[in-house]
């Protein structure tokens, strides 16, 4: 997505003036990796899929689903695997792994443009495993936490006759959510039940080898960019705002001169 932004040019007359500096360290990387969301949990599910949307995009395959698996007891671990374009070694190791890098910001095509969204598995694990197929080269990378520092090494790299994409797979931390008592494992599915229902195109889900069906946005009406839902599930009976397949939730209150 393009970021717009207004230039904001002043002149003063100070003597030595100096921009405002970030430091790396194990308290910031801990806000920009999990600090900024709420729902630890749907983070990773929300990011990771828009990522694999905007992945088919960039291949010209947006008609095509992306494959999800929800750990259970007994394959404990999600991942997703796309088949778009795939990255190769040197973006893994320069864009994949830097904050606020981004190589869709050329584009309104693209949902990302923040370069965040590739780090929501440390939400809720210490380490998760890439995947990426470009141009018949494999790249295995390991993406863990030392000292809250994500660090990254490069595994493998190998030819390979498998379709482009890439495949992202963490094992979650089984904790349970203290107000709702919910494991790890039955909040990605909640996740999953709450984010994929607004995917122009829904992935193919399965918890271990069992398909998810994922409920079907049933329009009741529509208009320009908009469109009424049937009420029926719960989740879905309020107001929303769709955008990039992510449906965010609003409040009549919040716009004024309505």
């Amino acid at each position: 997505m393009k970021v717009h932004t207004n230039d904001n040019v002043v002149q003063n007359t100070l003597n030595s003036p100096q921009a405002y500096k970030i430091k790396a360290s194990s308290k910031a990387f801990k806000i920009l990796s999990e600090g900024l969301y709420s729902e630890k949990a749907k983070a990773p599910v929300r990011e990771l899929s828009t990522n694999a949307y905007d992945a088919h995009i960039a291949n010209g395959n947006d008609d095509v689903p992306f494959d999800v698996h929800l750990p259970n007891m007994v394959e404990p671990w999600f991942s997703i695997r796309d088949y778009g374009v795939g990255m190769s070694t040197e973006e893994l190791e320069t864009i994949y792994t830097t904050y606020f890098d981004s190589n869709k910001t050329h584009s309104n095509k693209f949902v990302g443009q923040m370069g965040l969204g590739s780090k929501t598995p440390f939400c809720v694990s210490d380490s998760f495993t890439v995947v990426s197929i470009k141009d018949g080269i494999k790249t295995t990378v390991v993406n863990y936490l030392d000292d809250h520092v994500p660090n990254f090494s490069i595994i493998n790299t190998e030819d390979t006759t498998e379709p482009s994409g890439t495949e992202i797979t963490f094992t979650p931390t089984n904790g349970e959510d203290s107000y709702s008592g919910n494991s790890m494992f039955e909040q990605l599915k909640e996740s999953a039940l709450q984010v994929f229902p607004f995917f122009d195109v829904t992935p193919n889900v399965t918890i271990g080898q069992e398909p998810l069906e994922i409920p079907q946005v049933d329009k009741m009406f529509k208009g320009t960019d908009w469109y009424a839902l049937r009420q029926g599930l719960s989740y879905y009976d309020e107001s929303w705002i769709i955008m990039g397949n992510v449906a965010y939730p609003f409040a009549y209150e919040h716009i004024d001169d309505i």
